[in-house]
């Protein structure tokens, strides 16, 4: 079949086949002419309507079924949309959630920078303090060395001067007032001979009795019980010929632990130095003890 442009009627006649209705021109000619069946030509003219219709339904549902199509399609169409825009709308929202999240983080890494720059400073100035304090504690410390060295050196001369005071007379002095008659002085140490390297600083004697000193500037308590160990041995370590009495006494500038109560009790001489000159401390009616003869685990 031609179908000619520009004519509806064909066009639906090249779809559907040619239409019932192209034929009632021949039915109204065989109406027309003389002898025409009435009735079959009724039934054809019913027939081609039947069949107009039920195209026309065809049609119809035909054209619903391509409206449906269509608006299924847009309807998916407009879901897939909308899914889209949903799934950006959610993306956006973690999107904004996680720079919430970064912001909020940086917030703090901020605030942790203020801190450590803040502990960072307060380092540094407690480190400024600490070298500051350093710095007037070894000027301190440069002062205490120095004040040691005069203290050293005062009782080092104070010593000396001791030492001298007893030489030069005054040990010969009390010594004689206390009953003990010495007559000469050694001021240089004299060493004992024993391994234990152990010496006395100063020895008075008069022959027949024999006083050995022990001179310190601070007087301890361990310090007399060395020099007791000491005085047992000198009879055996320094015989002197004729010597019959071995006596010890202690001199001090200073006693501490009181140490020189400790001394008088185990038989000691005790000497203290007063100023430039020196004083026995011990009661008048005081007996030193003879280290002549068995020690202390003799008989």
């Amino acid at each position: 079949m031609t179908v000619r442009s520009g004519d509806p009627n064909a066009a639906g006649d090249a779809i559907h086949g040619a239409p019932p209705l192209a034929r009632l021109p021949s039915m109204r000619q065989n109406i027309a002419s003389p002898g025409a069946d009435w009735e079959k030509t009724a039934a054809e003219v019913w027939a081609t309507l039947r069949e107009v219709a039920e195209r026309d339904r065809k049609w119809e549902r035909r054209q619903d079924r391509l409206d449906r199509e269509i608006v299924a399609e847009r309807r998916a169409r407009a879901e897939a949309m909308e899914a889209e825009r949903r799934a950006r709308a959610e993306e956006w929202a973690r999107t904004e959630e996680a720079l919430r999240a970064l912001s909020h983080e940086s917030r703090k890494t901020e605030a942790s920078l203020r801190r450590l720059s803040e502990e960072s400073r307060k380092t540094e100035d407690a480190i400024r303090r600490l070298s500051e304090e350093s710095r007037k504690t070894q000027e301190s410390l440069r002062k205490t060395d120095k004040q040691i060295r005069k203290t050293d050196r005062t009782f080092n001369d104070q010593w000396g001067k001791l030492m001298e005071s007893l030489v030069e007379g005054d040990l010969v002095k009390l010594l004689q007032r206390r009953g003990v008659n010495v007559t000469q002085v050694y001021a240089r140490r004299h060493r004992l001979g024993d391994a234990r390297q152990r010496e006395v600083d100063i020895l008075a004697w008069n022959g027949t009795d024999v006083v050995a000193v022990e001179v310190k500037s601070t007087l301890l308590v361990k310090h007399v019980r060395r020099f007791e160990e000491t005085m047992w041995e000198v009879p055996t370590l320094l015989p002197l010929k004729g010597v019959l009495r071995y006596y010890g006494a202690v001199a001090y500038l200073r006693a501490e632990q009181k140490s020189e109560i400790y001394a008088r009790h185990r038989g000691f001489f005790v000497i203290r130095a007063t100023g430039s000159s020196a004083s026995i401390t011990n009661e008048d009616d005081f007996r030193p003890r003879d280290f002549s003869g068995p020690g202390p685990g003799g008989p």
